[in-house]
């Protein structure tokens, strides 16, 4: 089962939750071609979700002309989440499920609402300007850096981990069991650096040694928005590795 040929679904334009409504025109294994009923500026590249009856597919728009929208597949959520192998700081600590706490969220960086600075007019010293343009990014920096550690990112360790939208493995030293909730601190390496704050539950405990557990959790009480920021940065991260094993092959 899956989206079939006129069928009414919404899409989103991510990271916006805004949710439009479409026809589906005709559904391949590789495109999905969209009548949409509210027109939209829809640059190519643009990562769209598309929610069916009971299905949710993750696309990238490849056409947009009038009203008619072509967008070519990731995946579908029912088969399985795109996963990535990765390293980043990572904190996990096991919490008591009946204790309220505190829900999903996405701490970003400062600088993702730092405007351009461009020289304003001839009148000011040119090296002037560049110092005080050099000035605000390490304010930014130091800004960022201030904020994470607020929250308790700095803290956090760099670690080996496989991340997809419905959750994460990597290894802890703290001893845990399957059914056992966690919260987790995630600073995802991005430009600027994007913290996640969420919830999994522990679905599989592998001991490896020297007081080392390596565990499997599924992601709950997420946030739509959350898990969608946790989709983009996989995506673009799949795509560098592909980019730079590419380059090496060449």
């Amino acid at each position: 089962m899956g989206l079939s040929k006129g069928e009414t679904v919404n899409y989103s334009i991510m990271p916006e939750i805004t949710k439009y409504s479409a026809t589906v025109v005709s559904i391949d294994e590789n495109t999905i071609v969209l009548q949409t009923k509210d027109i939209q500026n829809i640059q190519r590249g643009k990562y769209i979700v598309v929610t069916g009856s009971d299905f949710k597919y993750y696309t990238e728009a490849d056409n947009a002309k009038g009203n008619i929208l072509t967008l070519k597949q990731a995946w579908k959520e029912k088969r399985s989440y795109f996963r990535v192998d990765d390293v980043f700081p990572v904190e996990a600590k096991r919490i008591k499920a009946e204790v309220p706490h505190m829900k999903s969220k996405i701490f970003r960086g400062y600088d993702a609402e730092t405007p351009d600075i461009a020289l304003p007019d001839e009148a000011i010293n040119p090296k002037l300007w560049q110092m005080l343009v050099d000035i605000n990014a390490k304010l930014t920096i130091i800004l960022d850096s201030l904020r994470f550690e607020s929250e308790g990112f700095k803290k956090s360790e760099e670690k080996i981990v496989n991340l997809s939208a419905s959750g994460i493995r990597f290894t802890i030293d703290e001893k845990v069991t399957a059914g056992d909730k966690l919260e987790i601190k995630m600073l995802l390496p991005t430009g600027p650096p994007i913290g996640i704050l969420t919830h999994g539950n522990v679905v599989r405990v592998n001991e490896i040694g020297n007081g080392q557990y390596e565990v499997s959790l599924h992601f709950s009480d997420m946030d739509e928005e959350v898990r969608e920021e946790i989709i983009r940065y996989a995506i673009n991260r799949q795509r560098e590795i592909i980019r730079k094993d590419r380059q090496q092959n060449e």
